[in-house]
């Protein structure tokens, strides 16, 4: 229970100039609340108080179990947070995870579609260096003719015979 200065004063009948001479001293514990000094009070207090009745006893009592039941359901409170911090701080971690493996994923894809267009630039390029040599070489070849007699020649070439159908 939680007395304010002058509350101590008429329940203990003592003088408020006592009450901040036992503060001062350190025989009495203070708290302050909403710009408010609360002196706290405890049963043992009371036992010696010459004002002090059954119904305080009880009342401090009371307010000393409500106080404690609480802290319990605080305490409660605190270790449920706490499991549900760690089991998001486990999901957290496996997320990460995750994401170093898609950069990783991602960084290999990249390598590999830079070779895959490297090795086709090369094999465009060595693809066209045949078609000019074959050019070359057909031109040397059959430089009496004209081109577009090379032309269907090589195109008559290159189209596969078809089988004729029987009626």
């Amino acid at each position: 229970m939680d007395l304010t200065i002058s509350e101590y004063a008429k329940r203990f009948n003592v003088s408020q100039q006592s009450v901040y001479a036992k503060i001062k001293r350190g025989t009495l514990t203070t708290i302050v609340k909403d710009n408010t000094k609360y002196i706290q009070c405890d049963a043992s207090m009371f036992k010696d108080a010459k004002s002090s009745s059954v119904e305080d006893i009880k009342s401090v009592k009371v307010e000393q179990s409500i106080e404690q039941y609480k802290f319990k359901a605080l305490r409660k409170d605190y270790k449920q947070l706490l499991k549900v911090v760690e089991k998001k701080d486990k999901q957290i971690e496996k997320l990460l995870n995750k994401v170093e493996n898609l950069q990783n994923q991602l960084i290999s894809a990249e390598r590999d579609k830079t070779k895959f267009i490297t090795d086709n630039q090369n094999s465009s390029n060595k693809h066209f260096e045949n078609i000019m040599t074959m050019f070359n070489k057909a031109m040397t070849t059959y430089q009496g003719k004209q081109l577009p007699e090379l032309v269907e020649t090589e195109i008559v070439e290159d189209k596969p015979k078809k089988k004729k159908k029987k009626k």
